[in-house]
């Protein structure tokens, strides 16, 4: 490839490998992505006798 500006050959650039080279950016980055979403996972809370705001308990006598 060559890239040229005002009519002049500004750099020469061989393209060999770079379909490959692409294909494993994108590998690395559906892994990143992967790897960011389990991090964003909802957390269970830290305290086992907290109530989760939107789950209602039969057994609870105190719910209403």
């Amino acid at each position: 490839m060559r890239a040229t500006f005002n009519g002049r050959e500004v750099a020469a650039l061989a393209l060999k490998g770079s379909a490959l080279a692409v294909s494993e950016m994108l590998a690395c980055q559906e892994a990143v992505n992967a790897a960011a979403a389990a991090q964003n996972a909802p957390q269970p809370p830290k305290d086992p006798f907290e109530a989760a705001p939107d789950k209602r308990n039969a057994n609870d006598p105190f719910e209403l």
